[in-house]
C-alpha cells in the first residue's frame, strides 16, 4: 500500500540568547505573568516520501496547489533547491537522493514559522497523456526560530489549553487534538486581538444562564463556530504515517 512518510526532520541551532517575556502586557490566551526562556535560531528541513513499491507509479509533487514536479514529466530543483510557491522563505528540493518519490522543504535560521501544504501527484506506466492523480497530502510546519520555555511553564499552559478547549466544545465541535495537532496548533498561533477574545470569552460566556441567556450563548456559538473553522480551515487532514523507527 502506497503511503506517505516523514523520512527526517533535522534541526541544527546556529544560536542562542535570552527573551523575558511579560504575559500580562503581551495578551495571551493561555500565559500568565514573566516568561524566561531561550531563544534559538535555527535551521530546518523535513524530507517526504512516497513509499509506493512495489507499485509502478511516476511520482511528482505539488505545493500549495502548484505543481512542482509533474510526475513522469518534470525535472529535479538544483540541489540548493527553489521558492517554494506561495511561501517563498520556504526552499523546496525535489529529487532528494535523485529519487522522485521524495520532496525536502527547509528554512533558513531566523525565519518565522511557516506551514507549506505538500501533495503527492502520480501517473501509472500507461497514464502518459492522462491528468496526474491527487495522492495523500499534508501539512508540513517549519520555523526558524525556536523558542524553549520551562517545562513547568509548559505544562501550566497545556492545562489551559485542554480547560479552554472543553468550553469551546459546548459551542463548537472542536475533535479532541493531540500535542502539536493542527486544530491546537491554529488556535494558539491566533494573532489577531479580535480572534484572541472570541476565543477567551468561552470562559465568560460559560457562566451565563443556559435559560435566560439562551439567545446570546447561540449566538456566541455561531460566532466562535466561524472562527474556529476559519483558523482551521489552510490545514489538510492526517494523511501522513508516522516516521519509520
Amino acid at each position: 500500500m502506497a503511503t506517505l512518510i516523514e523520512l527526517s526532520d533535522d534541526i541544527t541551532t546556529t544560536g542562542c540568547s535570552l527573551t523575558i517575556v511579560d504575559y500580562d502586557v503581551v495578551f495571551h490566551l493561555c500565559r500568565k505573568g514573566i516568561w524566561v526562556g531561550s531563544r534559538c535560531q535555527q535551521r530546518q528541513r523535513v524530507v517526504l516520501s512516497y513509499e509506493h513499491d512495489p507499485e509502478v507509479l511516476y511520482v511528482g509533487w505539488s505545493i500549495n496547489g502548484t505543481t512542482v514536479l509533474d510526475p513522469g514529466y518534470g525535472t529535479f530543483t538544483p540541489p540548493w533547491g527553489a521558492p517554494a510557491p506561495g511561501t517563498p522563505d520556504v526552499t523546496y528540493e525535489t529529487g532528494v537522493d535523485s529519487f522522485a518519490h521524495r520532496i525536502a522543504l527547509r528554512v533558513e535560521p531566523g525565519t518565522p514559522a511557516r506551514e507549506v501544504q505538500v501533495r503527492v501527484l502520480y501517473r501509472g506506466p500507461a497514464e502518459a497523456s492522462q491528468p496526474a492523480h491527487l495522492g495523500p497530502g499534508t501539512t508540513v510546519s517549519l520555523n526558524g526560530v525556536a523558542v524553549h520555555w520551562p517545562k513547568v511553564k509548559l505544562q501550566e499552559e497545556r492545562r489551559c489549553w485542554e480547560n479552554l478547549l472543553n468550553l469551546l466544545r459546548r459551542y463548537v465541535k472542536v475533535r479532541r487534538p493531540g500535542p502539536g495537532d493542527p486544530v491546537e496548533r491554529a488556535l494558539e498561533r491566533v494573532q489577531n486581538p479580535e480572534d484572541m477574545v472570541v476565543l477567551a470569552a468561552a470562559r465568560a460566556v460559560a457562566e451565563l444562564d443556559p435559560k435566560a441567556d439562551a439567545e446570546l450563548i447561540e449566538q456566541y456559538g455561531r460566532e466562535v463556530s466561524a472562527l474556529v473553522t476559519r483558523l482551521t480551515l489552510g490545514h489538510m487532514p492526517g494523511e501522513i504515517a508516522e516516521r519509520p523507527k
